[in-house]
C-alpha cells in the first residue's frame, strides 16, 4: 500500500511538471590586467588596469598596491569609476602598500578601472629593484585566481 502511495505521490510530480530547483551560484573573475612601474624625474609611478571578466558583477572590490621600499605616497587616484585609496600608514612615514576600495566593479571586458599611485623616488633605489605589484579580490567567489596578482619592475 505504502509503495503504491509513494509511485503514485512521483508520477504525480513528474506529470506535474515540477523541476528541482537548483541555487544559482555567483561568481566574478576580477582580474589584473597590466601592472605598469616607472620612475619619472623624483617619482616612482605604479599604475594598474583591472577588471571582472566573469558574467556576475564583483562586490566590495579592493586593490592592494605593494610598493619599492622606502618611499611615500604623494597621490593616488582611481580612474573609470568609483573608487578611493588609503595610504598603509600615516602621511609623514614611508609606505609600504596602498589599499583601494572599488566597491561594486560590473562584469564585463570592456569595464575597466585604473588605480595610479604616485610616490617619492625610493631613498634606497641604487640598491634594490623599483617594483611594484597587485592583487586584487572581492566579496563574490572567484574563478580564475590565477590572474588577481601582477608584478612590473621598472626600466
Amino acid at each position: 500500500m505504502i509503495k503504491r502511495l509513494v509511485s503514485l505521490s512521483l508520477l504525480g510530480l513528474a506529470c506535474s511538471g515540477y523541476t528541482v530547483a537548483y541555487a544559482q551560484v555567483h561568481s566574478a573573475d576580477v582580474n589584473i590586467v597590466f601592472v605598469r612601474a616607472e620612475v619619472a624625474d623624483d617619482r616612482f609611478v605604479c599604475t594598474t588596469e583591472i577588471n571582472n571578466r566573469n558574467d556576475d558583477d564583483s562586490f566590495d572590490t579592493h586593490v592592494i598596491v605593494l610598493l619599492p621600499l622606502e618611499v611615500k605616497i604623494i597621490d593616488m587616484t582611481v580612474l573609470q569609476g568609483p573608487g578611493s585609496c588609503k595610504r598603509s600608514g600615516p602621511r609623514e612615514e614611508d609606505h609600504g602598500y596602498a589599499t583601494c576600495h572599488l566597491g561594486q566593479l560590473p562584469q564585463g571586458q570592456d569595464v575597466r578601472r585604473t588605480v595610479t599611485i604616485t610616490t617619492t623616488k625610493s631613498a634606497v633605489a641604487a640598491h634594490y629593484p623599483q617594483t611594484c605589484a597587485a592583487f586584487i579580490y572581492g566579496r563574490v567567489g572567484d574563478i580564475e585566481k590565477i590572474n588577481n596578482y601582477a608584478t612590473a619592475s621598472a626600466p
